[in-house]
């Protein structure tokens, strides 16, 4: 049987997982994260599977796997979380500088989502009492916890419904 509008854009086998896609806010092109280079890595391609790159190759240092791609909304940076050193950290890959940035340094930090204004992100993080949400200002650094709550919160997203409002 076809499949009616359904295109595979990355290869398939033992080779590689390609898992966590998350679409530019244009619609041009496609984050995700691929194991083809042994660990997971965040990859970026065009919408239509063309020009696929490692977007931020390992360094050499105590990095490990990267993880969950999100876009900003301005399409200028995407987050992920990286294993480094024993933990897990929010990196941001500036597509501007070409550089990534690492902005936790403490406890299992992941599954960041970007708040309307490009600046702020949610995400979950276990420096506190269990797993509990926390807000990040990327132009200071300075992160806020959101949740104190019983059990672990998981999977933070923002609202688009919140565009123009202070995070």
């Amino acid at each position: 049987a076809r499949m009616c509008c359904v295109r595979q854009l990355t290869a398939s086998g033992k080779l590689a997982d390609n898992m966590n896609p998350a679409y530019s806010p244009d619609g041009r092109r496609i984050a995700f994260m691929s194991t083809r280079p042994g660990r997971g890595q965040i990859y970026v391609m065009d919408a239509d599977g063309a020009n696929q790159r490692n977007l931020v190759p390992f360094d050499g240092t105590a990095a490990g796997a990267s993880y969950a791609p999100d876009w900003s909304p301005d399409g200028n940076r995407i987050a992920f979380h990286r294993d480094i050193a024993g933990g897990r950290h929010v990196m941001v890959y500036d597509f501007g500088t070409g550089q990534a940035t690492a902005y936790t340094s403490i406890g299992r930090n992941e599954d960041a989502s970007w708040a309307p204004d490009s600046r702020h992100l949610v995400f979950r993080s276990s420096r506190s009492r269990g797993d509990q949400l926390w807000v990040l200002d990327i132009e200071s650094g300075n992160a806020r916890q959101l949740t104190n709550m019983n059990g672990a919160a998981r999977l933070p997203a923002w609202s688009p419904a919140l565009q123009g409002t202070t995070p």
